[in-house]
């Protein structure tokens, strides 16, 4: 059978190559103009013909094997691009399933490198678009990342080796890399989200001050450099006790900055931790160690750009004087006696007699804000500090005009309900005088016939109580009731019910 089959494939390697050379041969007839069917006696030609006619072949052949190597060279990389996108297919699927193994974690470095090398190339962008999906949105986003059995020191390599491609001149490459820098740190933190020194889980604190601090150091100071702050941003907002591990990096930096843009977005980012109000409650320590010095840096930036202030834009010293502003409110709510007010006052009153604060309302009203902020006392400031809610004062001053108007609603009705009842009661006492007079006549022996008051009073008593709801015929003419009656008139629906059923009763 294997002789077989040997045949059977060198069969097909001798007509793949006689395919070959029948082309070949086809393109060098038509180069040379010769036809396979004619007589053509080649001694004829002399020497100079057969010359070009030799250079023409070695023309057209190495064309023909060039061409043949490129369909080859293409043919393998769309062979290799498959086998690729099969083998990445193959760690989804494992990444989806296994989240939980340590073995994760050694996926990491190559795909950043792969990811590295095929950003190279132009024809590997659908190769590039899965690695990257592969690690921001599958891998990067585990929730049950590995907890047990974990190699700690391999981790840490490979948390040092990714971090280094946070600095490459490629976005996306960087951009990945800080991605997965987050996840490490989220591993070896082992759900210790609040840590500073002491409770850090499996992270070792001085590898990350050393990886991330020299990160902010470069920043700041090489001009050249590709970091973004963004990456710094995302650390500090996630897991703010790190960021205040990198506080004193920040501080030594800050000044030192290449330019004022940088200064501005690493100062914004420092204060982001002050935004962060419950982290910030439960962990007061920080305050009573980082206040002065950051204080002291602020107005050391806004003095020295007081002095170059022609070459310092108005809004990173709006934006500055926005940090100084948060910083002094959290103090004075948490911390009033580290407010350094002498040396901020110092620097507020030479900020107000600069060009920049003549220049610009806004610099000039951040200055007077600071200012009003460092003369109100501690009392004071944290009464100020306290929202205010004049919703409910409003309710409380409208709920007495509302007892009032209940009030005086209700003796109104009082009043309706006893006119009503003096009515009633003068309306029967008519009836009462009417039917009394016939009665009187017969027992005189006088005739009985009534007079036409006294006919017409007893049937007007029973309509009445019917045609109750006009208040003129309850009461004949001769009684005063009719006024009571009309001064009883009821004026809401509720009270012509309440009257009705007390006539039909």
């Amino acid at each position: 059978e294997e002789e077989e089959e040997e045949e059977e494939g060198g069969e097909e390697e001798s007509s793949s190559e006689a395919g070959l050379d029948e082309e070949l041969r086809r393109q060098l007839q038509e180069t040379l103009g010769v036809d396979e069917d004619a007589d053509s006696n080649l001694s004829d030609w002399d020497d100079d013909r057969m010359m070009e006619a030799e250079e023409m072949l070695a023309a057209k052949v190495k064309e023909h094997r060039q061409s043949q190597l490129k369909k080859q060279k293409a043919e393998e990389r769309r062979e290799a691009m498959h086998f690729k996108l099969r083998v990445l297919d193959l760690l989804d699927l494992y990444a989806r399933r296994q989240s939980s193994n340590p073995l994760v974690l050694e996926l990491f470095v190559p795909l950043v490198n792969g990811l590295a090398l095929s950003r190279q190339s132009k024809d590997m962008a659908t190769l590039t678009e899965r690695i990257t999906g592969l690690l921001k949105n599958r891998l990067c986003t585990i929730k049950e990342y590995p907890r047990a059995n974990l190699d700690v020191d391999a981790a840490h390599v490979a948390f040092r080796k990714i971090h280094a491609w946070m600095e490459c001149n490629d976005d996306t490459v960087a951009e990945v890399a800080s991605h997965c820098s987050l996840f490490f740190v989220k591993v070896l933190l082992q759900g210790h989200t609040s840590a500073i020194t002491t409770d850090a889980g499996l992270l070792d604190v001085t590898v990350f001050k050393e990886l991330y601090g020299q990160s902010l150091t470069n920043f700041c100071i090489k001009k050249n450099s590709h970091l973004k702050h963004q990456y710094f941003a995302e650390l500090f907002k996630r897991y703010p006790g790190l960021g205040w591990l990198l506080m004193d990096t920040i501080l030594a930096v800050l000044p030192r900055c290449v330019n004022d843009y940088r200064q501005t977005v690493v100062l914004s980012v420092a204060m982001s931790l002050l935004q962060q109000r419950q982290w910030l409650e439960a962990h007061l320590e920080v305050l009573q160690t980082h206040a002065a010095p950051l204080q002291r840096v602020i107005a050391a930036i806004l003095l020295s750009a007081e002095g170059n202030e022609h070459t310092v834009k108005t809004k990173f010293l709006r934006d500055t004087l926005r940090g100084l502003l948060l910083l002094l409110r959290v103090l004075r709510q948490h911390r009033p006696q580290l407010v350094a007010r002498q040396e901020l006052g110092q620097a507020m009153d030479t900020m107000l007699q600069s060009t920049a604060a003549q220049r610009s309302a806004a610099v000039k009203s951040a200055c007077v804000e600071v200012q009003k902020l460092l003369q109100a006392g501690p009392a004071e400031a944290v009464n100020k500090d306290k929202p205010q809610k004049p919703q409910k004062k409003n309710k409380k001053e409208k709920q007495p005009e509302a007892d009032e108007k209940e009030a005086s609603a209700s003796e109104e009705e009082d009043k309706v309900e006893k006119d009503e009842e003096g009515a009633q009661a003068a309306v029967k006492q008519a009836n009462v005088q009417s039917t009394k007079k016939p009665g009187q006549g017969k027992k005189n022996g006088a005739p009985a016939a009534p007079s036409e008051p006294a006919i017409n009073g007893t049937p007007k008593a029973q309509p009445q109580k019917k045609q109750s709801k006009t208040p003129q015929q309850k009461t004949p003419k001769a009684t005063p009731a009719p006024a009571a009656s009309a001064a009883a008139t009821p004026k809401s629906g509720k009270r012509d019910k309440r009257k009705k059923t007390r006539d039909e009763e």
